[in-house]
């Protein structure tokens, strides 16, 4: 505090009284002890009266004092937002809560005494939400297109603020989220949305989200909820999809509309109607219809027929590689691994990213050593292509590389029970706790409620209830393998693990027998010199040699679209 000396005089022409004099001197000693109030000194960073301001502006103040600056509040319009004490004195307004125009600041900094000081400013708000919520979503696509996330997530914000409900900033938001890996708020930002039903790749985005989300060691409590929102969100997308295709004006001609349509049912996992429809026009030479049909039969669990279908196009040599492709991929569902790569051999190396995925497949089966390029290959000419990341998570050494490709197979290929299959036995397979066989069983159940027929999923599960001597339960799932599949060498086996459980050696035998009999490569493939247990038979058979990989191809991969010179990417 600042002190001065005070000098006390008494006029020879008033002599106040003794009272008088003594009250006198204590006023004129208060008055000389008494602190100066130090000024507040207030600067704005940056702003000045008339500003426009937009997005998140940063309202910095400079303040001091000698008496030190305590806080300093920020008001909008008088309606206190903010108040700190740490400097430089900073307010993040976020404008896209306040209406467009004017709008007054009020800064107020208060200092050790309580002495304020406020400065104003008018500032003006402009989002340019007059634009309109298309125009600004548009913008957020184009810089998030351009990877400039700063830009995308101004506008899409903006185009919310304009239109809370507009879908494709919703969709741009999310996607923003997403790429920092933070799925639950990506997840939100679409479900808030009241027109998200109305779009299907919005339907189709979410889905994604779920099944990242569904992976995260945290989520293990909702990863079955999650991924069955997923399934849901997809069935419901992929029909939408359809009625639109169906609605729009398709070419005029007819074996290119019968593509577009069969391809829709084909990526919906609807693989009869895929089947009629490429049928309707696969008699008149078009080769691409005629390879398509075959692939909708393969994946239709109809393998045999397919090759039946494309065989003599490959004797006749009036195939092609996406013909050899989906030869190749029948004869891998038929466990013919060797031949199915001999069949697309020739055709490695070239453009046809199909057939090194067939390859990589095959290779894996096998423990050859080339897979892992082949599968990298594929991958890097077919980044969105769920059979080529489906293909690199079985050829990846490292679960921790592994388990993310698989999870990418399933957003990208939402309807193909391969990636899902593996997934369960993977989660099922990671730790010996009751828990995780019982997820593995609800992921597995999740695959039989669309494909109840599914004859991997069957066997899969039917290991899992043997390992948890759930054995009436499996009963039935062993004996319709055993009507059903027969003749693959894995069932046998498993039905020799079902009798080595009940104490029946002799069935035992016979079933190994049986299983030599139908693949006579299988026992030393497999390393078997005796029954195996279930988990282990489990790991061998789906995850170390995926001789039950549920191997597939798309439309998009069979037929990549052509790039034109000078597009855009």
């Amino acid at each position: 505090m600042l002190r001065f000396p005070v000098t006390i005089r008494v006029s020879r022409f008033f002599a106040p009284s003794g009272a008088g004099r003594m009250a006198a001197l204590v006023l004129l000693l208060m008055a000389a002890t008494s602190p100066l109030r130090a000024d507040i000194t207030m600067k704005f960073d940056d702003l000045k009266d008339g500003d426009k301001i937009s997005d998140i502006a940063l309202v910095i103040l400079r303040a001091d004092s000698g008496d030190g600056v305590d806080k300093v509040e920020f008001a909008v319009d008088d309606q206190l937002r903010f108040s700190t004490g740490s400097t430089p004195y900073t307010y993040k307004w976020d404008t896209i809560v306040d209406t467009e125009g004017a709008h007054s600041i009020a800064v107020t900094a208060i200092d050790g005494t309580g002495a304020k000081k406020t400065v104003k400013l008018t500032l003006t708000i402009d989002n340019q939400l007059a634009l309109g919520a298309p125009a600004l979503a548009q913008k957020a696509i184009d810089a998030l297109q351009a990877k400039d996330f700063e830009t995308a997530t101004k506008f899409s914000r903006r185009a919310l603020k304009a239109e809370p409900d507009n879908i494709d900033a919703a969709r741009a938001l999310a996607a923003i989220q997403a790429d920092k890996l933070n799925w639950g708020r990506a997840i939100s930002t679409l479900e808030k949305s009241k027109n998200l039903s109305g779009s299907s790749p919005a339907m189709l985005e979410l889905a994604s989200y779920h099944l990242q989300r569904s992976g995260l060691p945290e989520n293990t409590a909702n990863l079955v909820t999650d991924i069955e929102a997923a399934v849901q969100l997809r069935r419901t997308a992929s029909d939408a999809a359809i009625a639109a295709i169906k609605a729009k004006n398709l070419p005029d001609d007819q074996g290119r509309s019968h593509e577009i349509l069969g391809d829709a049912y084909v990526n919906a996992g609807r693989y009869q109607d895929a089947i009629q429809e490429y049928s309707r026009f696969s008699g008149e030479g078009r080769l691409s219809l005629t390879n398509r049909l075959g692939l909708a039969r393969v994946l239709n669990d109809q393998a045999q027929e397919a090759t039946v279908l494309l065989r003599p196009l490959l004797r006749d040599k009036t195939g092609d590689a996406a013909t050899r492709a989906v030869m190749g991929l029948a004869l891998l569902r038929l466990r013919r691994f060797a031949e199915a790569r001999d069949v697309v051999g020739g055709d490695l190396g070239g453009n046809s990213p199909a057939s090194t995925i067939v390859a990589a497949y095959s290779d894996a089966v096998q423990g050859k050593p080339n897979a892992l390029q082949e599968a990298k290959d594929a991958a890097a000419a077919r980044p969105n292509a769920g059979e080529a990341h489906y293909a690199l998570s079985m050829t990846l050494p490292r679960l921790l590389d592994s388990e993310p490709e698989v999870v990418k197979a399933m957003a990208l290929s939402p309807f193909q029970s391969g990636p899902m299959i593996d997934y369960a036995v993977r989660y099922a397979l990671g730790t010996d706790h009751p828990a995780r066989f019982e997820t593995g069983l609800k992921l597995l159940q999740i695959v039989l409620k669309a494909e109840p027929a599914n004859r991997s999923a069957q066997l899969a599960k039917a290991l899992l209830l043997f390992h948890t001597k759930r054995i009436p339960e499996a009963e039935p799932i062993l004996a319709e393998l055993n009507s059903k599949d027969a003749q693959s060498a894995d069932v046998q086996v498993a039905a020799a693990i079902y009798f080595d459980l009940k104490s029946n050696p002799t069935a035992v035998n016979e079933r190994m027998k049986l299983a030599d009999k139908y693949d006579p490569n299988f026992r030393d493939h497999f390393v078997l010199g005796t029954v195996p247990s279930p988990l282990e038979f489990l790991y061998l058979d789906f995850r170390k040699f995926h001789y039950r990989g549920g191997f597939y191809l798309s439309p998009e991969t069979l037929y990549p679209a052509k790039v034109v010179a000078g597009a855009a990417p």
